[in-house]
């Protein structure tokens, strides 16, 4: 929300309260504003969030619903493990 008085994202707001609504950790926007994501877990039902966003008319500015695996529990789970092996 910092630069949103600089480089204003049509429906930030509007994408927030879903967000919010439907139990997300959060919303994350890119340095270029021009791609927006709803941070999820794979137990949330994503299916719904999508129905929300459709809903509306961001469809008009952002083109595109994507949906991208960031990291797994798994593989997490084994960053940190690694990581406080390494550190002691």
């Amino acid at each position: 929300m910092a630069n949103e008085n600089i480089h204003k994202k049509p429906y930030l707001n509007e994408i927030i309260e879903i967000s919010n609504k439907m139990g997300a950790y959060g919303v994350n926007i890119a340095h270029s504003g021009t791609v927006i994501g709803i941070l999820i877990d794979n137990q949330m039902d994503y299916d719904r969030i999508i129905s929300h966003l459709k809903e509306k008319s961001f469809s008009d500015y952002y083109k595109k619903i994507h949906l991208s695996k960031i990291i797994g529990h798994k593989e997490r789970e084994e960053i940190e493990w690694n990581t406080l092996k390494t550190l002691r």
